[in-house]
Formats: structure tokens, sequence, C-alpha cells
């Protein structure tokens, strides 16, 4: 069964050892009990004398009222310790643990300091901040400096220097090829150190196309056995897909070996041990 506390028991015995430690009064033989329970309660990191003026308060929440706003720098000192020595993700870094204690210690006894330290001392901390720091990188880079006249060549013997990464002129921006054709830039070097060309007209790839599925994949056949078959287009064309797929598997394997046979120095077909 749990007991409970008397909260006037409590605020007795907190009141003896506080004269016991501060003012020096002796306690009676009859608070030995008394003194043992105030000794306990000083051991708890509860307790509510301050460890550092050793001043007496009503609760453990009164004393770290006072310890924050007369030991700043002993309060934000003790909670990084905390933090340090918890499992728990730290949520300050030690450099913003001290200017919170500073900033503290400048402003003892003002109104909203933890308003005070979000706005001056953390802004960098709020979600405006945090979303608009990635924009703001390429916003806040200097924009490069240039004349409104073009430089003239005979002046100063001065040369006019265009590179790729400044581009024609200064105000205009960086020119980035489509990706459509860096693609085709790949794939044509690849091809080239295969040995196979790439269609570039609608012919060629209307050609390659009856190549790997002749015009005799997309006729309509009967089927040998089974029940009624749905001659609608949906139906008609999954046939077709299944027959171009079938087809594509088979002789996808010989047009691989055609082209590594091709190459001069490829790999070997076999495997040797």
């Amino acid at each position: 069964m749990q007991q409970i506390r008397d909260p006037q028991k409590n605020s007795q015995n907190r009141r003896l050892l506080w004269e016991a430690l501060v003012v020096g009064n002796p306690p009676f033989h009859s608070d030995l009990k008394m003194m043992s329970r105030g000794l306990a309660i000083m051991g708890d990191r509860e307790s509510p004398i301050c460890p550092i003026c050793r001043q007496f308060f009503k609760d453990f929440r009164g004393r770290r009222v006072h310890q924050r706003v007369a030991h700043p720098r002993e309060f934000h000192g003790e909670e990084a310790q905390a933090l340090s020595a918890g499992s728990r993700r730290v949520r300050w870094d030690p450099e913003e643990l001290a200017m919170m204690a500073a900033f503290e210690a400048l402003h003892l006894g003002a109104r909203n300091i933890n308003k005070e330290i979000r706005e001056r001392v953390l802004p960098h901390r709020t979600i405006d901040a945090i979303k608009g720091a990635q924009g703001l990188e390429a916003a806040s880079a200097p924009a490069p400096l240039c004349s409104a006249t073009p430089p003239n060549d005979h002046q100063f013997g001065s040369t006019v220097i265009t590179t790729p990464e400044n581009g024609a002129s200064c105000g205009e921006p960086p020119f980035h090829p489509p990706a459509e054709d860096v693609i085709y830039i790949h794939v044509s070097e690849l091809s080239r150190a295969l040995g196979l060309t790439i269609p570039s007209r609608i012919e060629e790839v209307e050609a390659q196309v009856d190549l790997w599925c002749p015009p005799s994949a997309y006729t309509y056949k009967e089927p040998g056995r089974g029940g009624p078959v749905s001659r609608n287009k949906k139906a008609k064309r999954k046939r077709d897909y299944r027959r171009i797929q079938k087809l594509w598997r088979k002789e996808r394997g010989r047009a691989v070996k055609e082209i590594i046979t091709g190459i001069p120095d490829g790999p070997p077909l076999i495997p040797q041990a």
C-alpha cells in the first residue's frame, strides 16, 4: 500500500535541515529521524536547496527557477552534462548553451527570457530559418560584376576571355544541354565502342522494328483449341503483345551473340575454365 506523504511534515523536515546547515541550530535527539530524512532529500537530485548559494526553497521547482536566474552558467552546465550523460539526442550544441548562458547573465530578471532567447540567440532554430536556408544559399550568392558596355580589346591591352563556365557574357546564364541530348551522346559513345550504329531517321527506326518484330507477329492467328476468342481490340492487343515478347526473348539471345562475336576484343561466348 502506497504511503500518503504529508506536505506539512515534509516542509518541517526541510526547515530543520535548513536551520542545521545555514543557521547553525543543532537538532534535538528526537529529531534525528527527521534529520536523516532531510539528508536523504538533500542527497536526491530533486533537492530544494540550491547547491551553490545554499538557499532553501519550498520545492525543487522553485530551486530550479532560482538557479536559472541567479546562476545561469552553472544551470546550463548541468543541463549540458545531463544531456551528454543520457542516451537521448542532444538538443542544444555546447556553443548554443554558452550563448544562452551569457545572454541570461546579461539580462538577469528580464521578463519573457525564453522568447528573447528564441528571437535573439537562436533565430537559426526556427522552422522558417531551417526551410529557407536551402533556398537562400543560391539566392545569396554574389552576382558577377559586369559593365553596361562590352569591354574593348584595344583598351589598355585587355583581352576578352570566354570560358565555358562564365559563358559568352557575364549577364547570361551558362548553357546546359537538354537531357535528351546528353543521353543521346552517351548512347552514341557506347554504341561506337560496341561497333553498333544508332538509327537517326524514322525509316531506320521502322526497319529495326521490322527486324525485331516482323509483320507476321502482328497477324491474328486463330488458336488451335479452346473456347471462343474475343475479337475486340483489347484482346487482340494483348495477344500481339505476348507474341512480340516471346519473339523478343527468342531473338534477343541470338542478337547478343552476334554482337559479341563481331567485337574484336570481346569476351568469349563459352567461358574458359
